[in-house]
């Protein structure tokens, strides 16, 4: 009795639920979904020429990749800063805009000429680890025997770190504020293919 009784309430669910997948099967052949076309969506910070922050006015772009070569150059009251928007680019721009210092130049070739010609541009050099602490507006300098270099403008010294604005690093609003370590008078890498050589600061007689 009682297995038969199971057995009748397991046939009454069982056509219920037939019953509700063929009540859904028909709306879905009378009101069919509209398929969506997938759209590939590009990030502001990703853009080429993308504000990416500022510091005293001097405003950073995205270079939307480290590799990317514009071959636009870009002019700052009828001076060539370099091209657009190379970390280069940035500091010539800024000691241009902010100290009326041309130092572009004195350091045509690889940026990791940047910090070896500094006395040639008129700026002070100090190695990283020395006897001078980095200080606000000066230009941190990286570089290797690789051909490979990064520059930045620091914005802020604290007791263990020094925080830099850049051009074509992060390409994004991160470039507005990269923190790197110290100790000292030593700054740690911006990675490890990127060591810091060391710093370039502007003669006090060039002050605006």
């Amino acid at each position: 009795m009682k297995k038969a009784i199971f057995l009748k309430t397991c046939g009454v669910v069982l056509m219920a639920a037939t019953m509700a997948i063929l009540i859904a099967m028909a709306a879905c052949k009378q009101n069919p979904t509209t398929p969506t076309t997938p759209t590939t969506t590009t990030t502001f910070e990703d853009t080429f020429g993308t504000y990416v922050g500022s510091f005293n006015g001097v405003n950073a772009y995205s270079n939307r990749v480290k590799d990317y070569i514009s071959n636009q150059d870009n002019f700052y009251n009828g001076v060539n800063t370099g091209m657009k928007w190379q970390c280069t680019e940035y500091v010539q721009r800024y000691y241009l805009q902010i100290y009326d210092i041309n130092i572009k130049p004195d350091y045509l070739g690889p940026v990791t000429n940047f910090y070896y010609l500094g006395s040639a541009g008129g700026l002070l050099a100090y190695p990283n680890g020395g006897s001078v602490a980095p200080q606000v507006g000066d230009i941190i300098c990286s570089g290797t025997g690789e051909n490979r270099g990064h520059v930045a403008i620091v914005r802020e010294v604290g007791p263990n770190y020094i925080n830099v604005i850049q051009q074509n690093w992060n390409n994004s609003s991160l470039d507005n504020s990269e923190t790197l370590s110290r100790n000292g008078n030593r700054v740690d890498p911006f990675n490890l293919s990127y060591p810091i050589i060391g710093w370039l600061r502007k003669p006090p007689v060039n002050l605006k």
